[in-house]
């Protein structure tokens, strides 16, 4: 039962999964939306335009499809203009999508009562497959168009005809409900086996902040989105190798934890990196130079109270300047100041052996 539940809800993925492949869904009923709405606006014209020359007395039907016609017209250009700015609406503009066309083969359905229903029931097969979002959504969309035909059947059309349809609707809503509940989990979970494994390509598994091969896609794609100002910090863990060998691989392991835990808590998760061994990067857009050196400060003081020091350099680049070569700045700034570390306590070490 609680798979089920699960598979109603969230596709067979946990509320929390399902947040990871949502904008994956969205992207998926963006296209469909451009792709499917195009197809059958014309498919109702083309229709429009036949049934104009073949049955030019059957004004109802005419009106009902170039009303349908319009009304598609319409809805393409203003889905375009909510999706541009916004593409989190996709999901609103997808079901008001499904209702005009649900509502449009009803009202055609109910103009025409001689002639089947294959439009809409076609539509209770069709859309559930055609878009992706939870089964539960889909399911109560096409069973509550369904209700709407069949209370409106036994008013427009004679009983026989009626009953007829009522058997038929229900037949193609049950197999767009086992569609919905068969296929759409499918798809969803392999948005989330796609979001799994480029987890893995771009997370490092130890700290789980961004690792370096997402660093390096990040800094090319930033490259030509960079903001008039912005600052690179470049950190390095001292004394590692150290305390791997006095206190093992695990005390070295929670170090670099708790740094990373540390910068990405200040620098935020989109743009903190660990690049290796006991280098990070952090990238700072909001920030001007002077504030990212006193939250460096902080950072330092706050790690050094807790027996953990490390050497960072800052450098701030603009909108023209490489990335590259802002982020070799740092890094020769760090090195300059992790120089200076190890020699102030090799002469520190000294000066007690020289005492003993």
């Amino acid at each position: 039962m609680d798979r089920l539940r699960k598979i109603l809800l969230y596709g067979g993925l946990t509320k929390e999964e399902f947040t990871h492949v949502k904008e994956n869904c969205d992207h998926y009923n963006i296209i469909a939306l451009k792709g499917l709405l195009p197809i059958i606006m014309w498919v109702f014209l083309i229709m429009f335009m036949i049934n104009a020359v073949a049955h030019f007395e059957n004004t109802p039907t005419q009106i009902v499809i170039g009303i349908t016609s319009m009304a598609l017209v319409v809805e393409r250009f203003v889905f375009a203009m909510l999706l541009e700015d916004k593409p989190q609406r996709v999901t609103l503009c997808m079901y008001i999508g499904m209702a005009t066309l649900y509502l449009m083969t009803i009202i055609q359905s109910m103009v025409q009562p001689s002639l089947p229903t294959v439009g809409f029931v076609v539509l209770l097969v069709a859309l559930p497959i055609a878009f992706t979002d939870i089964p539960i959504r889909q399911i109560i969309a096409g069973s509550f168009a369904s209700a709407l035909y069949i209370i409106l059947s036994y008013h427009f059309e004679n009983s026989q005809i009626a009953l007829f349809d009522s058997i038929e609707v229900i037949m193609f809503l049950f197999i767009g409900t086992m569609a919905s509940v068969f296929l759409i989990p499918s798809r969803i979970q392999a948005f989330y086996q796609d979001y799994h494994m480029r987890l893995l390509s771009e997370i490092d598994l130890l700290t789980g902040i961004k690792n370096r091969n997402c660093y390096e896609k990040d800094i090319q794609s930033l490259q030509g989105d960079l903001p008039p100002i912005f600052v690179i910090v470049y950190v390095d863990a001292d004394g590692l190798h150290s305390l791997n060998n006095e206190k093992g691989h695990h005390a070295g392991d929670e170090m670099l934890i708790h740094i990373a835990h540390t910068l990405r808590n200040h620098f935020g998760e989109a743009h903190t990196y660990r690049l290796g061994g006991d280098e990070f990067v952090g990238i700072s857009f909001n920030d001007e130079i002077d504030e990212v050196s006193h939250k460096m400060k902080i950072i330092a003081q706050q790690l050094m109270d807790e027996g953990i020091h490390i050497s960072y350099g800052i450098s701030t680049g603009q909108r023209q300047d490489l990335i590259e070569d802002v982020i070799r700045d740092a890094e020769h700034l760090m090195y300059k100041q992790k120089r200076a570390y190890y020699a102030h306590t090799v002469h520190d070490r000294r000066q007690r052996e020289a005492r003993i």
